[in-house]
């Protein structure tokens, strides 16, 4: 997998930055179309239910 860089500040906020198999536990796909999938978990520290979106990179650029 490619990791990529933001270089604009404030939408690298918006963005974990640790692995989210550390920060979630319970990880189970609920759905996934072209942009990603989306996943039901549990944080593992505060014990909050959430959704979380992983987005698919392609790998083409136009």
């Amino acid at each position: 997998m490619r990791k990529g860089v933001l270089k604009d500040p404030e939408i690298a906020d918006l963005f974990y930055k640790d692995d989210p198999e550390e920060l979630f536990i319970g990880l189970h796909e609920i759905g996934h179309g072209s942009f990603g999938a989306v996943y039901f978990a549990t944080n593992a520290h505060t014990n909050e239910v959430v959704a979380i979106k992983k987005m698919s990179y392609s790998g083409k650029q136009t």
